[in-house]
Parts: C-alpha cells; structure tokens; sequence
C-alpha cells in the first residue's frame, strides 16, 4: 500500500425510534494503489465495525463522477457465506437538492452500466441536521 487514504467527516443523523444522534464515520484506502487507471476502486470501512467485517478488497466503486456535482457510487459484496451479495448503489451530490439535469445525468451513466435505476430512491432532505 502507498499510504494513500481519505478520512470521512462525521455524516450525522437522527435515528428514526429513539431520536438520538446516528453518526458514522469511516476511512478509504485506493484499492489498487499502484494502478493509476483505476482510481475509483476504494476499500472503504467504517468505525464500529467488527474487524471480521471489515474489508481488504475493493468495496466501492466510483462508477463516475463530474467532480463538481455528483458521483456514482457501487458496492457489491458476498454475504451469509458467499451464498449472497449485497449490492447498494449512490448518487452522491454537492447540493441537498440538486437540479434534475445533474439526476438525469447520474441516472444515465447507471443505465450505461447495465444497472437497473428503477429501485432508486429519492433521500427525504426536509429537517435534517445542520452541520
């Protein structure tokens, strides 16, 4: 390994039944540091987690990102003794709502992929914490 990582920030929330804080956080490693045509594949674990969850390999996929407004993000992993995978799949954006040309944009990327778009859902932004 190069070295090379990103620390998340706090990402706070509410939980729904209690109403106390929900935070995360977590840390990235490039996932095949020594090759440059792949900067997107990070190993990506959060704090908290048990060390037998945690990955070694590649977990997130940077699909595509305009690197001003949003990013593709895709995770796929084997679950329950590799008899399942788990696959989750963001469109991350700068702005809380961002405008419908940036979501058009993202969910064509997707699609290009051979993803299936039609189980996206939309994050509720109303009363969310400020940071």
């Amino acid at each position: 390994s190069s070295g090379i990582n990103a620390e998340y920030g706090v990402n706070s929330g509410v939980r729904t039944f209690t109403g106390q804080p929900n935070v995360a956080e977590g840390s990235a490693l490039l996932g095949e540091p020594d090759n440059a045509s792949k900067p997107g594949k990070l190993i990506v674990n959060f704090d908290g987690q048990p060390s037998f969850a945690q990955s070694t390999t590649t977990n997130y996929n940077i699909i595509d990102t305009d690197y001003t407004s949003y990013a593709v993000v895709y995770s796929c992993s084997q679950t329950f003794f590799n008899l399942f995978k788990a696959e989750l799949l963001w469109i991350l954006t700068r702005d809380r709502n961002p405008s419908q040309a940036v979501i058009d944009k993202a969910t064509s990327v997707i699609q290009a992929q051979g993803i299936d778009t039609n189980r996206l859902k939309t994050t509720r932004q109303t009363n969310c914490p400020t940071a």
